[in-house]
């Protein structure tokens, strides 16, 4: 037990502060799970604000989010903040008031979004992706577009194909169905497929 509290106490004062809210709210909210019902404005709690940043899951995906959040911080502020504590503090102050602005994206500017972090990310141009949204675009012009203009269909999908798959619904510029999912269903089975590949 000596050994941890020499280890707590050798942590720089950001990542001890970051590290001992993350175990102390989310070891508090894990026990008492009543309390955790959102009424900061009908009760005015508004520590439920400052909670929600050190809230983390309970379990082997939780605990490896803390070691990276203790690892990157430690080395953040004893390298690049090395007795810039302020800075440090600012910093994260300028993260955590990022994290909170959000916005939607159009699925139709997705591609756009992907190509322009992997921009930023990599510091040239992925030609994949670009081939791959030029190619996206194509398909969709000689399907949808260019027929419904000129009445000339330039891409139609093989007869063996529709054998293939003869459940298949042909495809005519007419009365398309529409398909609508619901994008909870798929996290659903995004984290069902996670959960999978961890066993």
């Amino acid at each position: 037990m000596d050994e941890i509290g020499n280890w707590f106490n050798k942590l720089p004062f950001c990542t001890k502060f970051l590290v001992s809210n993350v175990v102390i709210i989310t070891v508090a909210l894990t026990m008492w799970p009543h309390n955790h019902i959102i009424n900061e404005l009908e009760k005015f709690q508004l520590w439920r604000h400052y909670s929600s940043f050190f809230l983390f899951p309970f379990g082997i995906s939780g605990a490896i989010e803390l070691y990276l959040l203790y690892y990157f911080s430690k080395d953040l502020e004893t390298t690049k903040f090395s007795r810039a504590t302020a800075d440090y503090v600012y910093y994260l102050l300028f993260i955590i008031s990022m994290i909170t602005v959000s916005f939607d994206i159009m699925a139709k500017y997705l591609p756009f979004i992907f190509l322009l972090l992997d921009v930023l990310y990599v510091l040239y141009i992925p030609y994949d992706v670009v081939a791959g949204i030029i190619a996206g675009h194509l398909y969709f012009y000689l399907k949808e577009r260019y027929p419904a203009s000129s009445g000339i269909q330039l891409l139609n999908t093989p007869r063996w194909l529709y054998e293939m798959f003869p459940n298949s619904y042909r495809s005519s510029n007419t009365s398309k169905p529409t398909i609508n999912i619901d994008l909870r269903v798929t996290h659903v089975i995004w984290d069902i497929v996670a959960l999978l590949s961890l066993l």
